[in-house]
């Protein structure tokens, strides 16, 4: 038996890439597209950043938005006013119609204080929470010209509420003329 072994004939040797063409002191060319200076790059890098970042917050602010539990406005049951004692104690008012009661509340449960009958001291937090309840739900809507003023530092005349709070002050004053 005859085995033969085939080799391969030894190709010829050729280069497959020229090397002396690599040149390496002279740079590759790039090219240029005018009236691009490198400020306007920076510039242009800047704004578009800035416009990343509002998107961010505003997506942010949209979620925490619909994220916030919604109050439930009964218009009989108020709670008028709240100050935190320590960490797990408070004092409130809470209304019910024409009446109110100064109760207390901690880890414990709540309990009543005592009833407030003084009908000025009364009135005077209704009014206070009709003129809270009027700037939360007039805060949403500033115009235009109000927010460029809040960003440049600028105080408006008056409040957005103002108005509300006055038609409020004048029907107490007319009331008490009766």
């Amino acid at each position: 038996m005859d085995t033969e072994t085939a080799v391969p004939a030894a190709a010829p040797e050729a280069p497959l890439f020229d090397e002396t063409a690599i040149l390496f002191d002279d740079p590759i060319p790039i090219p240029q597209v005018p009236g691009a200076s490198p400020t306007f790059v920076v510039v242009r890098m800047v704004l578009v950043l800035a416009l990343a970042a509002l998107a961010i917050y505003g997506v942010v602010f949209f979620f925490k938005r619909i994220a916030k539990p919604q109050e439930s406005r009964d218009p009989h049951l108020k709670l008028l006013a709240r100050v935190p004692l320590s960490s797990d104690s408070f004092a409130a008012v809470v209304s019910v119609g024409g009446k109110a009661w100064l109760v207390g509340g901690g880890s414990g449960g709540i309990n009543l204080i005592s009833p407030i009958e003084d009908a000025e001291t009364l009135e005077t937090l209704l009014l206070d929470d009709a003129r809270r309840n009027a700037e939360t739900e007039l805060r949403g809507f500033m115009d235009f010209s109000a927010l460029l003023q809040r960003f440049r530092g600028k105080k408006t005349a008056a409040p957005l509420g103002a108005s509300f709070s006055e038609k409020l002050r004048q029907q107490r004053e007319r009331v008490r003329g009766l």
